[in-house]
């Protein structure tokens, strides 16, 4: 008998849509992991020890995992800057057990598509991080992220193979938050060749730093977030100009720069899915939110992009153990077969998820995922 892999080299062969030992589980998991530990939201944001030491405890409680699509946070700044736009946190903003919010207001307005035109995206990143009064100095940046590459080399020791090395935001996605989106929605159509001006020089700046993001870390993977490119936000025409020209370059030069695509995509792509053919095979990994039917998704991309995903967050917070792991073997010998596949919840976690439901997703991983020895994986 071959020996069993190690969570790294399951995601790794996943992603090259070779078969692993056996289908990885894993996934988002951060409030969650607060609330199992018995710590409060406000803690796990501003208390980074006590956040490390809660996502530990929730691991073992929960029997181990193979993957997370990040480690515990490094305090405030990690929530702060993950967002363009204004963000209530728990103990600042809201109450100290309450779930960190988005308002989705105007912090850009039309006029700075203009200054990032003319002065570059760096310097409109300055007057944009002051305006929203996030302290984004270098050392509290360099801080976050030597914690960042300690955590991850706890959580190897742990036996636990963190996703995420690095994250960028492609311009879509940055100016939906930053306008708002029913400003930005407006951009559209009444200044579309300046938004896409902008874009560029964005993608000018981005780029470079999202390949050095992930210079001094081990995890050679960046994360694109996509939410807002998918046919629930705007047309297929908007989608093909505004959107996916971008993401196709993005993707392309992470690939050369060797660099795996973490494409975090909520939110209905299921007419698209096709476009994603596009992008390189073997090179990236697919995370979808239940929006999308994944079943459809291995349809298309099967044998060309590995996915993640999908059980409902619902599931995980009102149903039973049982239906659970029905549903997790399902995804497994359906979604799973031949490769490409690991068992996540869909997008995260909730922080309301029955810890038995997360165990019996996780344990549905170990019993019917092992390729050659389970009933319709052979």
């Amino acid at each position: 008998m071959a020996r069993e892999m190690d969570a790294r080299e399951r995601l790794d062969a996943v992603i090259r849509l070779e078969l692993p030992d056996r289908v990885p589980v894993g996934g988002n998991f951060d409030a969650f992991c607060a609330v199992v530990a018995g710590i409060t939201l406000e803690e796990w944001v501003f208390d980074p020890d006590k956040a490390e030491k809660a996502f530990h405890d929730s691991v073992a409680l929960l029997g181990g995992y193979d993957v997370v699509q990040k480690g515990p946070p490094g305090g405030s700044i990690s929530y702060e800057m993950a967002w363009p736009t204004k963000i209530k946190l728990p103990g600042r903003d809201i109450a100290p057990d309450t779930i960190w919010q988005l308002e989705e207001v105007e912090v850009m307005t039309v006029d700075d598509y203009d200054f990032i035109i003319r002065e570059g995206f760096d310097a409109y990143k300055k007057v944009f991080w002051t305006r929203l009064g996030v302290v984004a100095d270098a050392e509290r940046i360099k801080l976050t992220e030597q914690r960042a590459r300690e955590s991850t080399d706890r959580l190897r020791a742990a036996g636990i193979e963190p996703i995420l090395g690095g994250s960028m935001s492609l311009p879509l996605g940055f100016f939906s938050y930053a306008r708002s989106l029913n400003c930005f929605m407006m951009d559209l159509y009444r200044c579309p060749e300046k938004l896409l001006a902008a874009s560029d020089v964005m993608m000018e700046s981005i780029m470079p730093k999202a390949i050095k993001s992930v210079e001094h870390s081990s995890s050679r993977r960046v994360n694109i977030p996509g939410t807002r490119g998918s046919v629930d936000f705007m047309s297929p025409r908007a989608f093909e100009k505004f959107f996916f020209p971008y993401l196709k370059q993005a993707v392309f030069a992470l690939v050369e720069a060797e660099i795996t695509p973490i494409l975090h995509f909520d939110t209905n792509w299921a007419p698209l899915l096709a476009r994603l053919l596009e992008l390189p095979k073997g090179k990236c990994l697919l995370q979808l939110d239940g929006f999308t039917d994944i079943f459809q998704a291995k349809a298309v991309l099967g044998g060309h992009m590995a996915l993640l995903g999908d059980v409902p967050p619902a599931m995980l917070s009102l149903g039973t153990p049982e239906e659970v792991t029905a549903y997790s073997r399902k995804l497994i010998e359906e979604v799973g077969k031949d490769g490409g596949f690991i068992l996540a919840p869909g997008c995260t976690a909730p922080p309301d998820a029955k810890i038995e439901n997360v165990r019996a997703m996780i344990d549905a991983a170990k019993e019917y995922g092992w390729y050659g020895r389970s009933p319709g994986l052979n």
